[in-house]
């Protein structure tokens, strides 16, 4: 069973290693985390929601500093999409959470 102590603290630490430049290592946390939020709330819950918008933002200041963004920005693109499909049927089209997500995902476009 997951551990919520667990999942909080590496939610904690991809924060501290994603600011200080080692995405790498922020990357591994997060996907600990997804499995843990996965276990915890379920597949399609707003804990698992919230983690692949905040992978997403990995991967975007990832590919700020890559001589080869393209699958960065493809990553965060389907982070993003995932995220946009779970908001989308638990809170609704004219959310504050879908709309955060579509323009975070528009913005990868560019």
């Amino acid at each position: 069973a997951a551990d919520p102590d667990l999942f909080s603290t590496l939610n904690v630490y991809a924060a501290v290693c994603s600011r200080s430049g080692r995405n790498k290592e922020a990357l591994e946390a997060m996907n600990l985390a997804m499995g843990a939020a996965e276990e915890l709330f379920g597949l399609k819950s707003a804990a698992v929601a919230t983690q692949l918008f905040h992978t997403s933002l990995i991967y975007l200041r990832s590919a700020r500093g890559s001589k080869e963004p393209k699958e960065l920005l493809d990553q965060a693109t389907a982070q993003l999409q995932q995220c946009l499909s779970i908001r989308s049927e638990m809170h609704g089209l004219e959310s504050e959470e879908v709309a955060a997500t579509a323009q975070l995902l528009g913005s990868v476009s560019f």
